[in-house]
């Protein structure tokens, strides 16, 4: 009977050796180079906390951590449950930044690959995406209480800005700005159009927040109410060469053809077609 035993565990610990070595470096779904491509992603800001949360069905995808560098949290969630970014935080209470990571390699057929994305983005601000492999990678900025500032600007085909309230006016390159926004209208478009927010210099290209329906998807135009409030959130990263000085703070809208809506005039300042929201100072690196 002791013998039997024996070879049983022997057998069991050379099945979970040799699923080991299947899943350790280059196993299927997750290449090295992938793991070493998430990796140098997620850790580019290696000063800032950060938590990581893996939304996958495959235990054994988690690779890549072991090249992740600074602190920070995994947190490992199921792909059929829908998850909170409180939540997560209540977990990471230190982490500056936030990073879903979804697998769809793995992904079973029944869940939806968005289910944590679209929670994500009710509370928090949206800094990025970026696919490695069949991985897809959010960077988000966790929950904060902005206050807002009043206003109204309206575009052409009806939509409309409220408030807008912002959590810094100077900022270093590197770091990200929260940018939140009241959105209406009065008399909803019939088509889903795209928000986009940008920092515009005096002179060179903008750095932009990623465009997307409001929500990112969540809250599309041609669905809305008239009078509804919708809130956006969304974080506008600071890129290391970005030139120092004053930098205005547009958004605007695109049709669903993909071209400008332009705002109405007299209602506040225009730059190169976008509306103006407020201003905002890059120091020197």
């Amino acid at each position: 009977m002791a013998l039997v035993c024996a070879l049983a565990v022997l057998g069991g610990s050379i099945g979970l050796l040799g699923r080991s070595a299947r899943n350790t470096n280059d196993y299927g779904g997750l290449s090295r180079a992938e793991a070493q491509q998430m990796a140098a992603a997620i850790s580019q800001a290696q000063d800032v906390p950060y938590t990581v949360v893996l939304v996958s069905n495959d235990f054994f995808v988690n690779l890549f951590t072991g090249l992740l560098k600074g602190s920070f949290l995994l947190q490992w969630h199921s792909p059929h449950e829908p998850l909170q970014m409180t939540e997560v935080m209540a977990r990471a209470p230190r982490a500056e930044r936030v990073w879903l990571v979804v697998d769809r390699v793995h992904l079973p057929t029944d869940a939806g690959p968005y289910l944590a994305r679209d929670a994500f983005v009710r509370e928090g601000y949206l800094m990025g995406s970026q696919w490695v492999g069949g991985y897809e990678l959010f960077s988000f900025l966790p929950p904060a209480s902005l206050p807002r500032q009043g206003m109204t600007r309206r575009w052409e085909n009806g939509l409309e800005v409220r408030a807008v309230a912002i959590d810094a006016s100077e900022l270093q390159p590197g770091e990200a700005l929260r940018v939140e926004l009241e959105l209406a209208a009065e008399t909803p478009p019939s088509e889903d159009c795209t928000l986009f927010v940008h920092l515009l210099p005096v002179e060179g290209p903008a750095i932009a927040a990623p465009d997307g329906p409001p929500q990112y998807g969540q809250a599309p135009t041609s669905a809305w109410q008239s009078g509804q409030t919708v809130v956006d959130r969304r974080a506008i990263l600071i890129p290391p060469e970005a030139a120092p000085g004053e930098y205005a703070l547009g958004c605007g809208w695109l049709d669903a053809q993909g071209q400008r809506v332009a705002p109405l005039e007299g209602e506040g300042p225009v730059r190169d077609g976008v509306a103006v929201l407020g201003a905002v100072v890059v120091g020197a690196p």
